[in-house]
């Protein structure tokens, strides 16, 4: 499958790409697409994880900031949290779409990223859930 998103030219930055998603939803003929990528810094080594997103907002993941969010996290007894922007299914509505990222923890580590994609049929139901699925870097 040919990828409707492509990563960055390198320079200053090196790139790897994690993973890749993508669901057309039928009734507003949009393809959502996400990349998830390692953006490295040539000469300091400082990484983070990027979502681009041909639809909706992309998503910036910091290494210290997932960890910080990952051990308030294990602190609450829960096993993930959500980070960037969300679309849900809107109560009351026909409107089926969701796009969720959630970022797993062990014991206040990152583990692994999922973004959760569902689009609709020309009915407007919904489609078969993709998930996005990849490992924390290291």
């Amino acid at each position: 499958m040919e990828q409707l998103l492509s990563l960055p030219k390198e320079g200053t930055y090196k790139y790897e790409q994690l993973a890749y998603v993508e669901s057309t939803d039928d009734m507003i003929s949009k393809t959502y697409g996400f990349l998830a990528f390692k953006e490295t810094n040539a000469s300091s080594g400082d990484w983070r994880v990027r979502v681009t997103a041909t639809v909706t907002t992309g998503i910036m993941m910091d290494p210290k900031m997932m960890i910080k969010k990952s051990e308030e996290t294990e602190r609450s007894g829960k096993e993930f949290f959500v980070w960037g922007s969300s679309l849900k299914p809107r109560e009351g509505s026909n409107d089926s779409r969701l796009v969720e990222t959630m970022i797993f923890q062990k014991e206040g580590k990152p583990t692994h990223v999922e973004l959760h994609l569902i689009t609709r049929n020309a009915d407007g139901s919904p489609k078969e859930e993709k998930v996005m699925k990849f490992d924390w870097p290291q």
